[in-house]
């Protein structure tokens, strides 16, 4: 009886860009390509194109592992888009595994459970955002699994300083034949053949530099975690000012919450002018009295808005505040709204678009201000350890009412926020139906 013909199959895989394409010759001469990538240049993508692309060729076993769990389910979901169509091939949701009909595999995971590698061979490893991971991953897990059939692997990331990326980058750019097996390539947004040259230059326009230089042209830098570019440059607004210095003008404020380790700021800026006017900054004070005295700063300037940070005894203090009559908006910060907001003022500092009153704490607190990534890959700003922040957190605050200002599709009548119309009795009536809750709880554990 003759023996059962092997099913020919076509897979057509989606087309790559030339910038792409040359990453991914390089593995035909060296194992381990280190590429340092701008945003935007499609490496998930060509990661896992790769995978894929070696599994239904060669039908061996391959890695494709990620920072953080929102990351690998991006990566499993564009690989699932590559081989659904696949006859005969299986797809294992839970453990996020493809089995082609030809057994090759093609496993997703994270620096979070990257020792399930452990024991296994593989042919072919691609680490997504290779910076934001542990040098352990790479030393102790990844490489070992490619030692016994000499497999390859891609490190893509777009740099983040000078950690253990950037010594195995060195590594792809060193003449030492011991290094022969890497290669060293970098990929900025000018390489992207997807964009226009108009499209670029509206990016950098409108990009903070600490972002630009290395989200973009996957630059590294030892500095790579500060976030203000020569703040001192800016701190030159008049400091003996007073309301009839700007009358006539639009002026917002800033209000950071703080009592006991932190402090309360509250930063009014004339968005005319974009100067800073006043800034008042106290700590240890019970929050009736922190009203009181924010009220009477209020009264005195009349901003035309205040946008006050929401997050915990935020909400009851500015319900408190709002029930006076004041012009106070909610600004709910969360790791997205922060970056928005940080971003937005330190590109306002590097343009020297704004001009703020150089008090004592501002200057030091911007000179400290760094973003930093946790252990799945995100991104976060905020002070050093035991460092302060809340001058920053105030200005980028105001910065954002007055970015706003003259906008009216921003306005007291239409914001998403707490306090949007009066009851039957005149007061603010509450939106947001867990601000009594919450009060209660502050209250609870001593906050009044």
């Amino acid at each position: 009886m003759a023996p059962a013909r092997k099913r020919k199959i076509t897979v057509v895989m989606p087309a790559l860009h030339d910038g792409q394409a040359e990453v991914l010759d390089a593995l035909n001469h060296h194992r381990f390509i280190v590429a340092a990538m701008s945003r935007r240049y499609g490496k998930t993508f060509m990661g896992g194109w790769k995978v894929t692309e070696s599994a239904l060729l060669t039908g061996g076993k391959y890695f494709w592992l990620a920072p953080s769990y929102k990351r690998a389910q991006e990566g499993f979901d564009l690989i699932d888009s590559f081989v659904r169509e696949i006859p005969g091939q299986r797809t294992f949701i839970h453990d996020k595994r493809f089995v082609l009909p030809n057994g090759g595999t093609i496993q997703i995971g994270t620096t979070r459970d990257p020792h399930e590698m452990r024991g296994k061979g593989l042919d072919g490893v691609v680490l997504d955002e290779a910076a934001y991971m542990t040098p352990e991953t790479w030393t102790d897990v990844v490489r070992p699994t490619l030692l016994i059939d000499q497999g390859w692997a891609m490190l893509l990331s777009t740099p983040w300083g000078l950690n253990w990326f950037y010594e195995e980058f060195r590594k792809g750019e060193s003449d030492d034949p011991v290094f022969a097996d890497w290669a060293a390539m970098r990929r900025t947004i000018y390489d992207n053949p997807m964009l226009t040259p108009d499209q670029i230059e509206q990016e950098r326009l409108t990009t903070p530099p600490h972002v630009w230089l290395v989200e973009y042209m996957a630059e590294f830098h030892d500095q790579a975690g500060a976030v203000f570019n020569n703040p001192g440059a800016v701190m030159n607004a008049p400091m003996a000012v007073r309301p009839r210095d700007v009358e006539g003008d639009v002026l917002v404020g800033g209000l950071d919450w703080g009592r006991v380790e932190d402090y309360t700021v509250f930063s009014i800026i004339d968005a005319t002018t974009k100067r800073g006017v006043y800034t008042e900054r106290f700590q240890d004070t019970a929050w009736k009295v922190q009203r009181a005295r924010i009220l009477e700063i209020y009264n005195y300037w009349k901003p035309s808005v205040i946008w006050a940070e929401a997050n915990a005894a935020g909400s009851p203090n500015i319900e408190a505040l709002a029930e006076t009559g004041m012009k106070i908006k909610p600004f709910q910060m969360t790791p997205k709204s922060k970056r928005i907001i940080i971003e937005s003022l330190a590109l306002a500092v590097a343009d020297k678009e704004i001009s703020l009153q150089n008090i004592p704490a501002r200057y030091d607190e911007y000179l400290a201000f760094q973003q930093s990534v946790s252990a799945d890959g995100r991104v976060k700003y905020g002070a050093p350890l035991h460092g302060h922040d809340d001058v920053v957190i105030a200005d980028a605050l105001a910065w954002y009412g007055v970015d706003h200002a003259f906008d009216n599709s921003v306005s007291l009548r239409n914001y998403s926020g707490l306090y949007r119309s009066r009851d039957r009795r005149g007061k603010l009536a509450r939106r947001d139906y867990g601000v009594n809750r919450r009060r209660a709880n502050l209250q609870r554990r001593g906050v009044r």
